[in-house]
């Protein structure tokens, strides 16, 4: 784990980019989200359980609209810079509740476009284009169900055009925090 210690964070971008470093095009993957959370969770604990995500102060109230860092291919090259006098504080040691420690955490979804049949329901997560007809837990969608998180989960995969033959890729999130 990376300890950045008592920061100020003023900018945090990032990109979907191949093994040698370049720009992954939006037509091969859709970069639906990425969003970058801050939390707490007990340091000699590795249950998703126990952790306390932090939110920061955002535009309102605490608990409303709170400011987290992430966007996708629709929001690409946007700027989050923070302008002065204003920025994200992190590792404040006051901050951190006591046996506890801070984490990052990279939440993803890409969703490889490469020779599907309709790239536009493929970003949208169809569940038709997907094949899918149960949830993460195998439980039937809910009637009437088009679409969304049920249809899009890890691993699933856009129906292809006939005869295409997808290679596997291995793409990352560049990112770079200032």
């Amino acid at each position: 784990m990376l300890k950045l210690g008592h920061v100020a964070i003023k900018s945090f971008n990032g990109e979907v980019v191949e093994e040698e470093g370049n720009s992954v095009p939006h037509h091969e993957v859709y970069l639906h989200h990425w969003l970058v959370a801050r939390y707490h969770q007990p340091i000699n604990s590795a249950s998703i359980e126990d952790i306390v995500l932090v939110k920061n102060a955002g535009v309102c109230q605490v608990t409303s609209l709170p400011q987290y860092f992430g966007l996708g291919s629709k929001t690409r090259k946007t700027a989050t810079y923070i302008p002065d006098p204003f920025r994200v504080e992190i590792g404040n040691p006051v901050e951190i509740p006591a046996g506890y420690e801070e984490k990052w955490m990279i939440n993803l979804h890409a969703i490889d476009t490469r020779g599907v049949e309709e790239r536009g329901g493929c970003t949208e997560c169809r569940c038709d284009l997907y094949n899918v007809t149960t949830d993460d837990d195998g439980q039937p969608l809910p009637p009437g169900c088009k679409g969304g998180f049920q249809c899009c989960t890890d691993n699933t995969q856009g129906r292809l055009k006939n005869g295409y033959k997808r290679y596997n890729r291995t793409v990352y999130l560049n990112y770079t925090v200032e």
